[in-house]
């Protein structure tokens, strides 16, 4: 989960990696519009994605996804 959620500017979306992977982080807002994407190669380990407060333009509902390897997680992020 994004911290902190509700945002007011950036947020980091942590995470924990058994292998090193290549991640694919997306955010988009409720019509789909993408505003960030991002992949990285990571090792294992701890690991974080820096969401820029740039990314979420306007107060609202932002939805994230992201996979690693075969794994998907998606969530909501909030700007108010």
């Amino acid at each position: 989960v994004p911290q902190p959620n509700p945002t007011t500017g950036s947020a980091i979306l942590p995470l924990q990696l058994a292998q090193s992977e290549k991640v694919l982080f997306e955010l988009a807002d409720v019509t789909g519009r993408r505003y960030l994407q991002q992949e990285l190669n990571l090792p294992s380990g701890a690991a974080r994605f820096d969401i820029p407060a740039s990314a979420t333009p306007e107060p609202g509902v932002y939805f994230w996804r992201m996979q690693a390897g075969a794994v998907v997680r998606s969530g909501k992020l909030v700007r108010i």
